[in-house]
């Protein structure tokens, strides 16, 4: 078949490395080298109907398991490097005894969301004293943001900076004082 954009190439079923796709929370997925996506030879436009959209799909969805394990054992490895026992890691994300483990193992998927949490944390292991500090706290009590700013907390639609309470008009007039 003539690409129908430009006119001068041929689309065929082309195969190979390095294609990215945005699937679910993973913006540039890579998807399998065997998934076949008709393509122009000349201009490189995809054309995809039914049936290839469900084979990318079907891809990508497999590709999406294996990144959310890859991810999840890549940032418990980090986390253990940075002495965080994954017992405690289990009870701090509420998830039951040797879950992690399982996960390690690729016995069992993880959620999209339990993945994020663990890169975070990660991200910055620091934070995972915080986290668990957190979790012993009153929801309306205020988190501190970062060092050298004062909390803030979001009440009824009022600010609470300390002692002052706020009531903007607008976000731009809340500010924030140094501690």
């Amino acid at each position: 078949m003539i690409c129908p954009a430009c006119g001068l190439g041929e689309v065929v079923p082309t195969q190979g490395p390095g294609r990215r796709w945005p699937h679910k929370t993973i913006p540039d997925l890579e998807l399998p080298e065997a998934v076949n996506i008709p393509t122009c030879t000349e201009c490189g436009e995809q054309w995809i109907d039914d049936e290839t959209g469900a084979a990318i799909e079907a891809a990508a969805d497999e590709a999406f398991r294996a990144a959310l394990l890859e991810k999840a054992d890549d940032s418990i490895h980090t986390l253990r490097r940075h002495r965080v026992q994954q017992r405690a890691l289990e009870k701090l994300l509420g998830v039951s005894h040797g879950y992690l483990s399982k996960l390690r193992s690729a016995e069992r998927g993880p959620s999209p969301h339990l993945v994020a949490a663990l890169m975070l944390l990660a991200r910055a292991p620091e934070r995972v004293e915080e986290l668990r500090s957190a979790w012993s706290m009153r929801v309306s009590e205020p988190i501190p943001l970062f060092a050298g700013i004062e909390s803030l907390a979001w009440v009824g639609g009022t600010v609470h900076n300390g002692a002052t309470d706020q009531s903007p008009a607008s976000a731009k007039q809340i500010e924030v004082e140094a501690a």
